[in-house]
C-alpha cells in the first residue's frame, strides 16, 4: 500500500508539471504573434482540456460539499478521521497533500495565486453541508471560464431523448407524436456527445485571433469570487442561524460585566461572602438569573469554586477570587471562533474584575463619609480620599477605556468580515489586546502585582475602619504601602510610555489620570 500511495504522490506531481510546462509553452507560443497561431491553439485546447478535470472536481465539490478526489486530481485531501462536527476540523479536516512540502510541487501555477482560499473554501461548503444549509449551486467553473474567454464558446444544454421506432416499423422516425399510439415496439435511446476536446477546439479553431487576455486574468477572478462566495456563505449562516454575534455578548456581558447593575447584583453576593470570612457559594441557578433578560444562552454559562478552603492567613484576600471561574461551553460550530485559549483570557479578566470592584465595594461606603462622621486624623481622611480615587481610576480604566472602548472597535471590524477566518482572527486580536491593555501578560507582571497589593491593603483599610483602628500602627502601614504601590505604578507607566515607538492612548490616559 506504501508502494502504491508513493506511487499515486509521484503521478500527481507529474501531473501538475504537465499543466505547468504547458501553460508556460502557451505563453512562449502567444507572445511570437501570428506566425505561431496554430501551436498556439494547440497547445491551448491541450490545456484547456487538461485542466478540466481538476476544474470539474474543484466544482462539484464547492457545489456540493463532496471532495470525490478519487482520481488524484485535486491537491487537497480530506482526513477521514476527523468528524466535520470537531473542533478539531477546522484546523486539521483538511490539508495540502504534500505537507510541509513547497506548494509549487503540488499546486498547478495557474491555481497557485488562489490555493489558499480553495482550502478555506472547502472547509467551509463541508460545514455548510453538514449543518444542512447547503443552498443552490452557481454556474460550472469550467464552462464560465470557456464562455468568458473563447467568447463564441456555446454551453449546450443535456441532450433531449430523441424517440426512435424498432424494426418492426421499418426503422422510420417518429416526427408525430400522434403516431407514438400506433407502435407497441419503441426504443428510446440520447443522443451521443460529441468529446470535449472537439468542442473546444472547434470555438479555438474558429477564432481569427487568439485572445490577448491571459487566461489568469480570468481564472483566478472567477476562483476567488466562488471561494469567497462560499466563505461568505458560512459566516452569514453562522451569524444568522447559529447566532454567532450573541455567543459573543454573552461572553461580554457575563466575563466582563457589561450586563451592569444584573451583573453587579450577582458579584455583590459573592463579596457580602467573602467579607464576612464565609466561602464563596457556587451560584448558578442565581447567576442565570441575573442574566436571564439579558442572553438567551445562560445555560452554556456554569460558576465554578477550585479549591474555596485553599487560603491562609498569609494570602492576600483578593486572591480568593483567582478560585472563581466562570465557564462557557459553546455549541459546535461556534467553538470554531470561542476557542479554549480565548475563553481563558475572557476568565482572567472576568478575576480581575472581580478583585478591582470588590476593593470598589469595601471602600464605597467610607467615600459616602464626609469628613465630620469619623473623628480620625486629616492625613486618614486625605489618604482615604486618594486610595477612592485610586479604585475608581482602575475601574474607569478597565471598564471604558480598555473594555468598552476596544470592544466597540472589534463590532466595527466584525461587520466588515467576510469569511470565517476573518471573524476568528479580527476576535482573537482583540482578545489578545483586551489582555494586553489588561495588564494580564508577562511584561506586566510586576504593575499589576503592584496593584493588587495596593487593593488588598484597601480591603484591610475597610476591616481597620470597621474596627475603629484607624489610628494604630497598622493604619500607618496600610498609608506607607499604598502610597508606595501608587508611586511605583504611576513611574511604570511613565517609562512604558517614554520607551514606546507607538502611540498607546490608553497608557496615555492611565498616566494623566495617576499623576
Amino acid at each position: 500500500s506504501r508502494e502504491k500511495e508513493k506511487s499515486r504522490k509521484q503521478w500527481y506531481q507529474r501531473r501538475v508539471r504537465v499543466i505547468n510546462t504547458l501553460f508556460d509553452a502557451l505563453q512562449l507560443y502567444e507572445s511570437m504573434g501570428l506566425l505561431t497561431q496554430h501551436i498556439t491553439k494547440v497547445l491551448l485546447t491541450i490545456l484547456l482540456c487538461t485542466i478540466q478535470p481538476v476544474l470539474s472536481t474543484i466544482d462539484q465539490w464547492l457545489a456540493h460539499g463532496d471532495l470525490n478526489n478519487s482520481t488524484g486530481e485535486l491537491f487537497l485531501c480530506r482526513d477521514p478521521d476527523i468528524e466535520c462536527n470537531s473542533r478539531e476540523y477546522w484546523d486539521a479536516g483538511l490539508t495540502f497533500k504534500l505537507r510541509g512540502r513547497d506548494k509549487t510541487e503540488q499546486v498547478p501555477g495557474i491555481l497557485l495565486a488562489v490555493c489558499e482560499k480553495m482550502l478555506k473554501a472547502g472547509k467551509a461548503i463541508e460545514l455548510i453541508k453538514n449543518l444542512g444549509k447547503l443552498g443552490v449551486p452557481d454556474a460550472n467553473i469550467f464552462h464560465v471560464l470557456l464562455t468568458k474567454y473563447l467568447g463564441n464558446y456555446v454551453v449546450e444544454k443535456e441532450p433531449e431523448k430523441a424517440v426512435v421506432l424498432s424494426s418492426t416499423a421499418s426503422g422510420m422516425a417518429v416526427v408525430d407524436h400522434l403516431m407514438l399510439s400506433m407502435f407497441q415496439d419503441i426504443q428510446v435511446a440520447e443522443t451521443p456527445k460529441p468529446p470535449i476536446y472537439c468542442k473546444i477546439w472547434q470555438s479555438i479553431d474558429k477564432l481569427h485571433i487568439i485572445p490577448s487576455t491571459s487566461i489568469l486574468k480570468i481564472l483566478v477572478p472567477l476562483m476567488e469570487d466562488r471561494c469567497s462566495q462560499v466563505s461568505f456563505n458560512l459566516l452569514t449562516t453562522l451569524r444568522s442561524h447559529f447566532s454567532l454575534d450573541a455567543h459573543l455578548d454573552t461572553l461580554r456581558r457575563a466575563m466582563l460585566m457589561e450586563a451592569g447593575l444584573n451583573m453587579s447584583t450577582f458579584c455583590n453576593e459573592m463579596y457580602r461572602d467573602v467579607y464576612a470570612g464565609e466561602k464563596i457559594r457556587i451560584m448558578n441557578a442565581f447567576l442565570r438569573e441575573c442574566l436571564h433578560s439579558q442572553t438567551p444562552f445562560t445555560s452554556i454559562l456554569r460558576m465554578e469554586v477550585t479549591n474555596p478552603q485553599n487560603s491562609s492567613s498569609s494570602c492576600a484576600e483578593i486572591d480568593i477570587f483567582q478560585t472563581v471561574t466562570l465557564i462557557y461551553n459553546p455549541p459546535f460550530p461556534v467553538d470554531v471562533v470561542l476557542d479554549e485559549n480565548l475563553l481563558h483570557i475572557y476568565q482572567n479578566v472576568f478575576r480581575l474584575l472581580l478583585q478591582i470592584n470588590y476593593a470598589a465595594w469595601c471602600i464605597q461606603p467610607l467615600s459616602l463619609m464626609s469628613f465630620h462622621d469619623s473623628p480620625v486624623s486629616t492625613a486618614v481622611h486625605c489618604f482615604r480620599y486618594r486610595l477612592t480615587n485610586f479604585i475608581q481610576l482602575l475601574q474607569a480604566y478597565t471598564m471604558q477605556r480598555v473594555l468598552h472602548c476596544t470592544g466597540a472597535e472589534m463590532r466595527q471590524e466584525l461587520d466588515k468580515a467576510n469569511e470565517l477566518d476573518q471573524y476568528a482572527e479580527i476576535h482573537r486580536k482583540y482578545c489578545l489586546q483586551m489582555e494586553e491593555f489588561c495588564l494580564l501578560t508577562g511584561e506586566f507582571r510586576t504593575m499589576l502585582s503592584a496593584i493588587r497589593h495596593a487593593l488588598n491593603e484597601a480591603v484591610k483599610f475597610r476591616r481597620l475602619w470597621d474596627m475603629g483602628e484607624v489610628g494604630s500602627d497598622k493604619m500607618d502601614k496600610i498609608i506607607k504601602e499604598v502610597n508606595k504601590c501608587i508611586a511605583f505604578v504611576t513611574n511604570l507607566v511613565k517609562k512604558r510610555n517614554q520607551v514606546s515607538n507607538f502611540p498607546q492612548p490608553h497608557f496615555d490616559w492611565l498616566e494623566t489620570c495617576l499623576a
